[in-house]
């Protein structure tokens, strides 16, 4: 392509934008980010509210516990779910999975001690149900 011997706005956008599409000449491709598999949600969802949980724990009774292990269960939670957005799908199911098995077992076994459903039984629940769904995904994406 020849530069324009009169550079202003309009040929330098027409210079570079890409050529319409016809029957001969497909539409350029798009560049966009595509969006999360729907199996990652239930990670990225169950991360942030563990994180959020364990942040509001330690804001209401200054629990030091309750903001390490929401930060951290969360932020593994977050990376399981990145991981099934790219190419480690087994992998990223296998450590939703892990990491929901442990949050299930440490609030059961608070709920079980302090009888209160919310919030224990409710992380132990949510927690039990990851597990499960995360399990099943990871034994189907094993080869």
């Amino acid at each position: 392509i020849n530069p324009p011997s009169v550079l202003n706005s309009r040929t330098l956008i027409h210079t570079l934008s890409p050529l319409p599409a016809t029957p001969f000449r497909p539409a350029a491709p798009t560049t966009s980010a595509m969006p999360p598999p729907g199996s990652a949600h239930p990670s990225f969802g169950l991360g942030a509210l563990t994180f959020l949980g364990g942040a509001m724990g330690y804001a209401k009774t200054g629990s030091k516990a309750s903001l390490g292990a929401g930060a951290v269960l969360g932020s593994l939670l977050l990376y399981s779910g990145v991981m099934i957005s790219g190419e480690e799908q087994y992998r990223g199911h296998l450590l939703g999975s892990s990491s929901s098995a442990v949050m299930a077992a440490a609030m059961g076994k608070r709920f079980a001690a302090s009888g209160k459903f919310f919030p224990a039984g409710v992380a132990a629940v949510l927690g039990a149900a990851s597990a499960a769904y995360h399990g099943k995904k990871a034994l189907e994406w094993k080869e």
